[in-house]
């Protein structure tokens, strides 16, 4: 988005107006921490204040975050559109990785959109007994609009991954089942060498959305085992999902409603 270089108003406003001038000056930090809007981060502008005809003082200068502006036009439809997730259910699934600092940075985001969110992770698990574990049922029963799975790490090392391809299938199978919009989230890899059970979980996992978390994000501290996320890795981990979860964010659809990009080309981010 592009700043607004200058902005005319009256010298002479009234008290109310100066204070909607600041309210809206505020609302860069709340898209900013929402994920919502990346000029929200732009330098300050210079905005020149042109006074009334009534007005005999000189003109002055007043500095205000001029990205504001566009955050309040551009984001209209956006914000429209959080308002439809207050009071909605997420349904978040996986292994010990979504208890590896991924589902505890989550929590408050969510929470801070008035969404319910529950979390079912178990150690070890896997997507094949996830499959027919009627835990999935329950949660299901909910009636979540979006559902997360982060299941996968337990099977990185696995010998023949497209044996695993039915499980994963049927768990997407029992999520559309519900009409839920779906996310599958993958194990950040702590090896060098892709897993080719990474592979398997894209291919198979529609119609979920598959989020490539190597893709997405570089550099996950670990914790002393070396596999899962330690606390910043985790965060940083929970913060990369979350720009790309909102950023998909359908206005002209139904809460959580997400629009399936491509972005397998996108280049890996540290953060």
């Amino acid at each position: 988005m592009t700043a607004v270089e200058r902005l005319k108003v009256p010298s002479i406003v009234s008290r109310k107006s100066k204070r909607m001038l600041r309210d809206r000056a505020q609302l860069p930090w709340l898209f900013a921490t929402l994920g919502l809007c990346s000029a929200c981060r732009a330098e300050r502008k210079e905005v020149r204040v042109i006074p009334d005809a009534s007005d005999d003082a000189a003109a002055h200068v007043s500095t205000i975050d001029a990205a504001a502006t566009d955050a309040i036009a551009i984001d209209a439809a956006k914000e429209a559109w959080l308002d439809t997730l207050k009071n909605t259910v997420v349904v978040h699934i996986g292994d010990s990785f979504t208890h590896a600092h991924f589902q505890q940075n989550l929590r408050p985001r969510f929470r801070a959109l008035g969404v319910k969110y529950h979390v079912s992770a178990k150690t070890p698990s896997y997507t094949t007994s996830w499959s027919v574990d009627p835990e999935l049922t329950r949660l299901l029963n909910l009636r979540p609009k979006l559902v997360i799975v982060s299941l996968g790490a337990n099977e990185m090392d696995h010998k023949t991954p497209p044996a695993h391809a039915f499980a994963i299938k049927t768990i997407a199978k029992k999520i559309a089942a519900v009409s839920a919009a779906c996310v599958w989230v993958s194990p950040p890899s702590w090896k060098k060498e892709r897993s080719e059970f990474l592979d398997v979980i894209r291919d198979n996992c529609a119609p979920c959305i598959y989020f490539d978390s190597d893709a997405r994000v570089s550099g996950i501290e670990r914790t002393s085992d070396g596999i899962h996320p330690s606390e910043r890795g985790g965060a940083k981990w929970a913060t990369a999902f979350w720009e790309w979860l909102l950023a998909r964010g359908d206005p002209t659809g139904e809460a959580w409603g997400l629009r399936d990009v491509d972005d397998s080309r996108e280049v890996v981010r540290d953060r």
